[in-house]
């Protein structure tokens, strides 16, 4: 099971001393700060900046979806 109030405080202190000019960046980090839970299987996020660009957009984002990489061998004869 998946302790997420862990994951609440290892992403805001990884937020707290971190900076990104890019949001596409800023997910690809979080997500890859996430899965090192090898619990976590799959992830959605969708990451929003408000007032990006006054006058011209109210916010700019990205939706990034991953999963967990595993490998799995067949293991024939072995006993």
């Amino acid at each position: 099971m998946v302790d997420y109030a862990l994951v609440i405080k290892r992403l805001e202190s990884f937020l707290k001393d971190t900076h990104y000019n890019l949001v596409e960046t800023l997910a690809d980090r979080v997500m890859d700060l996430i899965l090192e839970d090898r619990r976590v299987l799959k992830i959605k996020l969708k990451i929003e900046k408000l007032e990006a660009k006054p006058g011209w957009a109210t916010t700019v984002g990205v939706a990034m979806e991953r999963e967990q990489v595993t490998t799995r061998r067949k293991l024939e004869g072995v006993f």
